[in-house]
């Protein structure tokens, strides 16, 4: 889903029906491509770490926030060539200036609520776009809809709604109806792999509980 969404804001999918329907061939703004492209992800964790190693794959040069040290990185997922191929950044600030896009794939706590604001989208390029695969109120309702409407901020696409409104997202939100905008409803994990996986997760998780030990996947995990 992460990368639909990333490609559908760098390729202008909403606009292509129109143009479409007005029989145009290629025309304008020229789709852009994911290499070469500054990608920002936040969040370093079962789904950030492998859309970085992906993301690397694909010719993106990308930087990853994660809140728990990098020193502590024990992930099978990832090999050496990807961990060495991403910048590190420390804080949101440090990641967000000259960013081509960022996808958020975060928790939502105490301390990632509205991390995308007014200040952090004044860090970016004129041309970025913000890519929510996490939860909503990451993102703050005001700052996203007065960027865009000002033209500031490209696009936006999310699965996850924005601010805190409660999913389902209102469609005929004005949000929801502006032209750079993508909204899908909360499928991005939902397929037939994922369902198998998920179970075994929990069960795993369970077992694990039970015998005094963590669970594979801890969302609220104490940060380090």
């Amino acid at each position: 889903m992460q990368f639909f969404l990333l490609t559908s804001m760098l390729r202008h999918l909403n606009d292509l029906p129109r143009r479409f329907s007005e029989k145009c061939l290629g025309g304008l703004p020229v789709p852009r491509s994911i290499y070469g492209k500054r990608v920002t992800v936040v969040g370093f964790g079962a789904v950030g770490s492998v859309l970085c190693k992906y993301l690397v794959t694909m010719g993106a040069h990308v930087t990853a926030v994660r809140r728990n040290k990098w020193d502590d990185i024990n992930d099978d997922n990832l090999d050496s060539q990807t961990l060495n191929s991403i910048e590190r950044a420390q804080s949101l600030e440090e990641a967000l200036p000259g960013a081509d896009a960022v996808i958020l794939a975060c928790a939502l706590t105490p301390e990632t609520y509205q991390i995308v604001n007014e200040s952090a989208i004044s860090l970016l390029p004129r041309h970025a776009v913000i890519i929510n695969v996490g939860r909503g109120p990451l993102v703050s309702y005001s700052a996203i809809s007065d960027a865009l409407n000002t033209g500031y901020l490209s696009g936006y696409a999310s699965d996850v709604g924005i601010g805190d409104t409660p999913e389902p997202f209102d469609p005929n939100d004005n949000l929801a109806k502006h032209p750079n905008v993508i909204f899908t409803p909360h499928v991005g994990g939902i397929t037939d792999y994922s369902h198998n996986k998920m179970a075994e997760i929990i069960l795993d998780s369970i077992e694990s509980v039970i015998g005094g030990k963590q669970p594979s996947i801890w969302v609220n995990r104490p940060g380090v």
